[in-house]
Parts: structure tokens; C-alpha cells; sequence
């Protein structure tokens, strides 16, 4: 028996619907919608190891899509980029740097800068809007098993943009990926708690995964989901144990 191997649904995500005693959270979704979707959709890839950390996979037989992004030169978009710099703040948290912003634009377009503008509506209101993304470096491989270790930094910076291209209208406030439900647009973003065995169990998980719903200006969270990897103490195939 100490030879058993666990079961590929010990590592899993589950809803909540309610938050503890105390806790500012609120589940916020309707019987039936997007969270309890998604919770199938998370179950469809319990099989995927650390929950899915570097990025969620969709199953398009629940009615999950993503849009569709299409790259823009970043050179051409010059004006755009440098709104985006100035509302993402990005030269307030790096070191000084005196060179013209094109010449820095340059740099990063040579380390693998990627822009790319996506039409959706985002708040239901029969309008699009354009959705921009920024991919900061294409050079670097996400390992799942250290990006659940972190809390999410989101690596893709998308803000809402106006019609001509050249200016930030809001920001969005969540960094991860965007995916259609139901013509609704929605992102979720992983908050990881590392390997410490201390701090795992004081939270009683490995880590939460919030949904957000997009609003014109934001976004709020609707739900969120516990992810528990697999039980501790649990066999593994060596005999020994699971940290």
C-alpha cells in the first residue's frame, strides 16, 4: 500500500463560495455562470502538474474562447508605447536611463518586446473597445513549478486604447490573459504560496485563483479557487512522500 501512486484528481481547484469569518472576500457570480463553468473548465486539466501556473488552458466545449490578438509593428505605435510607459510607470521602478525613448523602445524591441491589440467589448455595451497587450520579453520560459512558488506579477501588461492607437484610455488593472464567456470578457490571475510546508499549511492550500470580471475603468473579482496540489504525506510511486 505504501507504494500507491496519487490519484491524478488530488491536484485540483475548488470554488468558493464563501469567504471565512472576517475575510473581505464576496463571491459575486449567479447559479450557473462563468465561476462554476470555469471550475469544470479547471477540472477538464486536474492531469496538468502545478495547476496550470504558467497560463490556463480553455476547453471551447464549455463556451470558453480567447480573442483573437493581432501583433503591430512597435516602432510604428512609438506614441502608444510611451503612454503605455507613462500609465504602467515603468520608468519610475527602473534605473535612470538618459537615452532617448526610442533608442530604449529599440532595446527591448531587440530583446523580444512584442504589442499586440485585440476589439472586444468589455463591459456589455455593444461597444468595442481596443484591448492592447504588451509582452515584455518573448526570451522567457515560464517553469510552472517556480511560477507557483511567486505571487503573480503578470507578465502581460493590457490596457484599453483608443480608436486611433497612439493613447491609453484606462488601464485594466488585471495583467494576466483575457477569454470570452458568453460574449463577457474575464481574466483570472494565480496568487501562489510557495513550497514552504509552514505556510501551506497555515493557509490550507497551495495557492488562489481569482476570476475577474472586466469594467470600464477595472476590474472586479467575481470568485476565486483554492488550488491544492497533491495531499501531504501522500505516497509516491518511490514509496517516499510528497513535500
Amino acid at each position: 500500500m505504501a507504494l500507491m501512486v496519487a490519484p491524478a484528481s488530488a491536484e485540483r481547484y475548488e470554488l468558493v463560495k464563501r469567504g471565512k469569518p472576517g475575510e473581505s472576500y464576496r463571491y459575486s457570480d449567479v447559479p450557473g455562470g462563468v465561476c462554476e463553468a470555469y471550475e469544470k473548465n479547471l477540472a477538464r486539466f486536474a492531469d496538468i502538474p502545478y495547476g496550470m501556473a504558467c497560463g490556463r488552458k480553455l476547453d471551447p466545449a464549455l463556451g470558453f474562447t480567447r480573442p483573437t490578438w493581432e501583433k503591430l509593428d512597435v516602432l510604428q505605435h512609438a506614441e502608444l508605447m510611451r503612454d503605455i510607459y507613462r500609465k504602467e510607470r515603468w520608468d519610475t521602478f527602473r534605473d535612470f536611463d538618459s537615452r532617448p525613448f526610442l533608442e530604449r523602445l529599440k532595446e527591448s524591441v531587440a530583446h523580444g518586446m512584442v504589442l499586440e491589440i485585440a476589439r472586444v467589448d468589455l463591459n456589455g455595451d455593444g461597444k468595442m473597445e481596443n484591448l492592447a497587450r504588451v509582452t515584455i520579453s518573448s526570451e522567457r520560459s515560464c517553469d510552472p513549478k517556480e511560477e507557483i512558488k511567486h505571487h503573480s506579477t503578470g507578465r502581460k501588461p493590457i490596457v484599453i486604447v483608443d480608436s486611433t492607437l497612439s493613447k491609453v484610455e484606462a488601464t485594466t488593472l488585471v495583467k494576466d490573459d483575457v477569454f470570452l464567456y458568453k460574449g463577457n470578457v474575464y481574466s483570472d490571475a494565480l496568487y501562489g504560496f510557495g513550497f514552504s510546508e509552514e505556510v501551506r499549511r497555515k493557509q490550507g492550500r497551495d495557492a488562489e485563483l481569482f476570476l475577474f470580471g472586466f469594467l470600464r475603468y477595472g476590474a472586479g473579482a467575481k470568485c476565486k479557487f483554492h488550488y491544492n496540489a497533491v495531499p501531504r504525506n501522500q505516497p509516491d510511486s518511490k514509496g517516499g512522500s510528497k513535500p
